[in-house]
C-alpha cells in the first residue's frame, strides 16, 4: 500500500484515484506522482503534484484564463491527449 504509515496521504491518494473512473485523473499519473512524495511531508505532496501539472502548462497563473488550456495538456506518463478537432468533410 502506498503511504502505509500515513493515513491522510493514503486517503487523499485513494480519493484522487477514484476520480479516474470519471476521467478526472489517470491511474498511472497518480502512481508516478505518489512515488515522488515523501510520506508525511506536506511540502513534498504539494511539490510532486505541482510538478506533475506544471511541465504541460496546466497551471494557469491567475483565475480567468481559458479552460481550453487544460484541454491542450497531455500526460507523459499515460500518453493521454486532448481530443483532436473534428475534421470537416463534405459528403
Amino acid at each position: 500500500m502506498i503511504f502505509a504509515d500515513d493515513r491522510r496521504f493514503w486517503f487523499e491518494t485513494l480519493r484522487i484515484l477514484g476520480h479516474a473512473a470519471y476521467g478526472g485523473s489517470d491511474v498511472g499519473e497518480v502512481l508516478i506522482t505518489a512515488e515522488a512524495i515523501t510520506s508525511g511531508n506536506y511540502d513534498s505532496w504539494y511539490d510532486a503534484w505541482r510538478s506533475t501539472a506544471a511541465p504541460r502548462g496546466c497551471l494557469p497563473g491567475r483565475a480567468g484564463r481559458p479552460a481550453r488550456r487544460a484541454m491542450t495538456c497531455s500526460s507523459p506518463a499515460t500518453g493521454r491527449r486532448s481530443p483532436s478537432p473534428r475534421s470537416s468533410t463534405t459528403i
